[in-house]
């Protein structure tokens, strides 16, 4: 069943989604490095100090030959019961930029991590750019009756959660607390 429902989505049957699960990636379903940590990290098995200003726009930041990247138990707990539930839509969506995609993907193959959709920021802000896909999905799935979100970030969890009270949509906010 879940197959069938998953297929009529990627066939344009969206009155199909009645939930969407929705998983962040750094700090929520993958125990990522830090930039403080990770340059230390970095440092340590290359020989040679972080090159780069920047820290989560770069692809070496996810390189799992440098960085013991791990998924997060309770999550991937959650993640498998959300896939095996039939009418849901399964989502990664990451402040990640699409640059960083093929890295991404790799680390959530690596642990037979698969979903319907995969999100990348296309603005500036995380946040912002989120509540803006969320309006985009209440929009597609015209019998969605309530999303359900994993995320790390406190300041986030708490804009979903408005979000979804001035919306009026059932908003399940699960609260990941992995530092």
């Amino acid at each position: 069943m879940k197959d069938t429902i998953k297929r009529l989505v990627r066939e344009g049957l969206e009155e199909s989604i009645t939930k969407i699960s929705i998983f962040d990636f750094d700090g929520t379903l993958m125990d990522t490095p830090e930039p403080e940590t990770g340059k230390v990290i970095y440092k340590e098995k290359t020989g040679n100090d972080w090159p780069f200003k920047g820290w989560w726009g770069r692809n070496e930041g996810l390189d799992m030959d440098v960085f013991d990247i791990k998924p997060i138990p309770s999550v991937i707990s959650d993640y498998k019961e959300e896939v095996a539930r039939p009418n849901t839509h399964v989502v990664m969506m990451t402040g990640r930029i699409p640059k960083n995609a093929e890295h991404v993907e790799k680390i959530l193959n690596a642990y037979s991590l698969k979903f319907d959709e995969y999100i990348y920021k296309k603005a500036s802000e995380t946040l912002s750019f989120k509540i803006g896909k969320l309006e985009e999905m209440l929009k597609v799935y015209p019998n969605l009756r309530e999303i359900e979100m994993w995320e790390d970030r406190t300041e986030h969890t708490q804009a979903f959660r408005e979000w979804g009270a001035d919306k009026n949509i059932e908003m399940v906010v699960n609260q990941v607390w992995n530092h």
